[in-house]
């Protein structure tokens, strides 16, 4: 919302009721948990030649599909009017200017009477696009100008008139199309500065204005997924199956925005940059270059300003939410970078140099029953380095689950937003949405399914700053900007699922940061998918993807505080001598060097944990015989442990007597806590990788860790268990039961009972009892868990996995428990319900505005829960076999959801596709792929039964295809009144 001209934005936060919007003091209005921005307006006098009006968004929801414009015009010589699409672009966007007039002293003067000055776009007078008389709801107009988003209609006034008047409102032409969302906004003013200050439903902080100044129509131009700058300062855009378009900035405030759609045969683009005189895009072919996807190289060699040269540099794939994403220069401007989420496999001829010895590393079995890339092993997500002509590739990091874009900070040090996985919401192993800083040679500890990595392993580098549920898109710092100096630092993140762009301010912390963050855009029907900061000082984001609508917004700062360019040099603290020493150590990575061993050894057993990661990684990438022995003659605990660890790694079975040597001469009891969890990691390594402990081995271990199980630590605990269940200590089940029925929350009752499932020994009557009514009783209620049906699915793999290790001794207790009765929870029936219509979506058009107020709550859960909630997460609750629902208000306005609805196979998001499973007998499956491994594969065939499982020999599918037809079924509607759609359209909107 912009203020009116001549006044300036206060914004403060206060908590909503039902009061009046002025300024209540905190202290007398009751905190309810919900707080909305409040904006006062410290204002002076406007001059005459600053006047202008803003409606409101204006659709068919809107009383009478119109709405009132007054404008004073006293002193003004000119008249703008303008109309823009409402923010969902602009098909089916005509608009009428009813009946209107100057008003004056002299009486009134119909516009329609003089001619304009100038128009850009389309303008009829009396007539609407289609060249029929002018008709708003079905009302004849009297007179008017008939015009389609988006317009500027400018007229020269004549002197003697003090006001303008009309309505806005939406011709018929438009509104009466099958499937039509017409949406439009009116704007009159009385200066051309006023032309993009756009009002938007976003909110900033104080002093900073958002424009937009563009508006893309989905069906012609597509949902705009990355944004990049050439060398002249122009955007470049694309649509992720779409061409590329140039965007053209106005040098002046009322120039138009110019799009121009490229003649080049690369397109689909998810990063690009323009770098060593050319434009890199990772997109995919077109034309001759069709079916390749990867680095293309894009160059004009004519000087005609069109990319007449394309290049292929490397094969990746494009395409899925999961595949290669940026592109960005490296801090030395003599690279290239490149990030790719955990769907992408790396391309061929790669060194792995930075990157090597990977592997899952799980010290207990991990489960093959999972959702969403099962089965999908190390790296996961990574960034791969290469020469600007796309050679001498090497991988830099990896093991991140689907990060979006990259950013360099002013030190040159590289960040990403790396997504969560909401399936694993619940879950011990859920990792929020997180920023992390990417080192060379560094493990994110990204694992499919319940195998990802805590933060506390030496051998992962952790997290920077959690951020929380998200889906992350383009990142950008804010460097350039004419920000204040907060904002000029601040990394901004992209938050796709949550309509928001936010802010983290990183502070130096040892080698690397930690960092806060707040939300600096916020607004609903807003999936930012990309950001820059342009040349000129503003920062342009975009909306779009998976066929959203589309729009190009700037932000700029029109507040009182300095925008004066914040110095980027890194100032001389003992954090940064630390971060170089870092540098210096990661330099060794990829090489054989004569003084990478010397060199990493004095930093071995740094207080650091960063520089003990880089300096272990040199060793790594050492051949082994030329430092092994002096890792097994270290003393110094810390250089110790990362030495065994190192040679865990990197080392051959012969060596897992002398390490284990050398590990059991350290006291656990006197290491701090940071230490006791490398101890048991180094332990952990030497089992996975190099073979189980001698009997010697394992009673020390027993002896020295079973008393300090429980130690009321949890990162402790959590390793104490594991490793006494591996060496099957006397009491460890029966500690761990005991941890499993005390534990306080679902995410410690998780981790205990996953990894119980899989134990053979050590079970007496009384814990396989409590073990297994506890898997009982939390199927029988899961309604009070978080995680919903994703958590039902991973309760019946526990209950799955923990019944087939079962003696023969033990299956009568669980089949005589399992018959027992458990209270349960009604579920919600709706009975059964007759057919009402077959719903389309432009029967509902007219109806969206009352889906705003006076709907019944209550009707609208009810229903949810009886049609909507096995299939999908919302508020922490229900299935997963669909998206969740939890944000959807703030992605999609009503008209949206409905398609989704109605048209459910109309966008497939890749993460809720089935597939289609032709096997050898000739039957064909079709499901969702929930886990399997490499002998098997879990199909859920009928999403309102998604714990029913089928499992299927792999040996026997001889075709395999994605599935155009979604999981959700049609006709969900159609046995619903039209007000029970409105009250559960609010409900889920409202995100309950």
């Amino acid at each position: 919302m912009l203020p009116p001209i001549g006044c300036r934005r206060l914004i403060t936060q206060l908590p909503w009721d039902t009061k009046p919007m002025f300024h209540i003091p905190p202290t007398i209005v009751p905190r309810l948990g919900v707080v909305f921005p409040l904006m006062l307006w410290a204002c002076t006098a406007a001059t005459a030649a600053e006047q202008q009006f803003a409606s409101p968004v204006v659709t068919q929801e809107t009383k009478g599909h119109a709405t009132p414009i007054e404008l004073d015009i006293r002193g003004a010589k000119t008249l703008y009017l303008e109309v823009t699409d409402g923010g969902d672009g602009t098909s089916y966007d005509w608009a009428d200017w009813i009946e209107p007039q100057l008003v004056g002293p002299q009486g009134k003067l119909k516009l329609t009477d003089l001619k304009w000055r100038d128009l850009k776009g389309r303008a009829f007078v009396n007539k609407n696009q289609g060249g029929n008389p002018l008709k708003v709801n079905g009302e004849p107009v009297a007179f008017g100008i008939g015009t389609h988003a988006p317009s500027t209609i400018v007229y020269e006034l004549p002197a003697g008139y003090t006001k303008f008047t009309a309505r806005g409102g939406l011709d018929n032409g438009g509104t009466d199309q099958s499937g039509s969302r017409t949406s439009v906004q009116f704007r009159a003013y009385t200066s051309p500065t006023a032309h993009f200050q756009q009002p938007v439903n976003l909110q900033v902080p104080e002093g900073f204005v958002v424009e937009r100044l563009f508006a893309a129509p989905v069906a012609t131009i597509g949902s705009w997924v990355a944004l990049g700058v050439d060398a002249k300062g122009r955007l470049i855009t694309a649509d992720r199956q779409g061409p590329l378009y140039r965007i053209t900035l106005p040098d002046d405030p009322d120039g138009e925005v110019n799009l121009e759609k490229l003649d080049v045969e690369v397109g689909g683009a998810n990063g690009m940059l323009q770098a060593f005189g050319s434009f890199y895009v990772v997109g995919k072919g077109r034309g001759e270059w069709n079916g390749k996807s990867g680095l293309f190289r894009l160059q004009d060699t004519t000087g005609d300003d069109q990319y007449d040269q394309v290049e292929f540099l490397i094969p990746l794939a494009v395409g899925s939410d999961h595949h290669a994403h940026a592109v960005i220069l490296s801090p030395d401007k003599k690279r290239l970078m490149i990030l790719c989420g955990n769907s992408t496999n790396a391309p061929e001829e790669m060194a792995t140099r930075h990157i090597r010895h990977q592997q899952e590393d799980h010290l207990l079995p991990r489960s093959t029953y999972y959702g969403h890339n099962t089965g999908r092993k190390a790296p996961g997500g990574f960034v791969i380095t290469c020469l600007p002509d796309g050679t001498d590739r090497h991988f830099l990091c990896a093991g991140f689950r689907n990060p979006y874009d990259i950013a360099l900070n002013a030190d040159g040090e590289l960040f990403t937003f790396d997504a969560d996985m909401e399936y694993d919401v619940g879950g011990p192993w859920y990792r929020p949405t997180r920023v992390n800083h990417c080192v060379s040679g560094g493990d994110y500890g990204w694992r499919w399914g319940a195998g990802k990595w805590p933060n506390w392993y030496p051998d992962t580098v952790a997290t920077n700053v959690d951020i929380g549920r998200g889906s992350p898109t383009g990142i950008v710092f804010g460097y350039g900007a004419k920000f204040p100096a907060r904002y000029q630092h601040a990394l901004f993140l992209c938050d796709w699922t949550y309509g928001r762009i936010l802010a983290a301010h990183l502070q130096e912390s040892g080698a690397s940061y930690t960092g806060t963050f707040e939300e600096f855009l916020t607004g609903r029907g807003n999936p930012v998918s990309d950001i820059v900061i342009h040349p000129d000082g503003a920062m342009y984001f975009i909306t779009g993807g998976r066929r959203n609508p589309t729009s190009l917004y700037r932000v700029t700062y029109q507040g009182d505080q300095p925008t004066t360019a914040v110095d980027l040099a890194p100032a001389d603290t003992p954090e940064r001598k630390l971060r170089q020493l870092r540098r210096e150590l990661e330099a060794f990575h990829g090489s054989n060097s004569p003084d990478a061993i010397q060199v990493a050894w004095k930093s071995l057993g740094h207080s650091d944990r960063r520089i003990r990661y880089a300096a272990r990684t040199v060793l790594e990438h050492q051949p082994v015989d030329s430092w092994q022995a002096k890792a097994l003659e270290e003393e110094q605990p810390l250089a110790l442990i990362e030495a065994m660890i190192a040679l865990a790694r990197a080392g051959t079975p012969d060596l897992h007597g002398p390490i284990l040597t050398r590990l059991n001469q350290i006291d656990f009891q006197t290491l701090a806590l940071e230490q006791q969890l490398d101890l048991l990691r180094a332990y952990g390594l030497v089992f996975i990788r190099l073979g189980k402990p001698d009997a010697a081995t394992r009673e020390h271990l027993i002896a020295a860790l079973a008393p300090r199980y429980p130690s009321q630590v949890t990162s402790l605990d959590h390793e104490l268990c594991q490793m006494l269940l591996y060496l099957e200590a006397p009491d460890a089940v029966e500690k761990t039961v005991a941890q499993l029925i005390s534990a306080e929350t679902q995410a410690e009752q998780m981790f205990y009972a996953y990894h119980l499932r899989t134990i053979q020994n050590g079970w007496s009557e009384a814990t396989l009892r409590q073990y297994f009514e506890w898997i009982f009783r939390s199927q029988a209620n899961t309604n009070d868990y978080v995680g919903g049906g994703h958590f039902v699915n991973f309760l019946k793999m526990l209950d799955r996995e923990a019944s087939k290790r079962l003696s023969p001794a033990e299956q009568p207790l669980v089949a005589a428990l399992r018959k027992e009765k458990v209270a349960t929870p009604t579920p919600v029936d709706l009975g059964p319900r007759p057919f009402v219509r077959k719903w389309k979506v432009a029967d509902l058009q007219p109806h969206w505005g009352e889906a705003e107020t006076n709907r019944s709550f209550i009707r609208g859960r009810k229903l949810y829960q009886g049609m909507c909630a096995k299939c999908h997460l919302f508020q922490g609750q229900g299935g997963a076999v669909g998206p969740d629902l939890t944000s959807i208000g703030k992605k999609l306005k009503h008209p949206a959801l409905a398609v989704e609805i109605i048209e459910p196979s109309k966008v497939i998001s890749d993460q809720h596709a089935s597939v289609i499973l032709q096997l050898s007998s000739g039957k064909v499956l079709t499901g969702r792929e929930v886990g399997g491994d490499k002998e098997t594969i879990l199909l859920v065939t009928n999403p309102e039964k998604p714990t029913e499982v089928t499992k299927i020999d792999r040996a026997e599918v001889e075709g395999r295809k994605k599935s155009p037809v979604s999981l959700m079924p049609l006709g969900m509607l159609d046995t619903l009144t039209r007000d029970e759609i409105l009250d559960l359209m609010m409900y889920v909107s409202s995100g309950g």
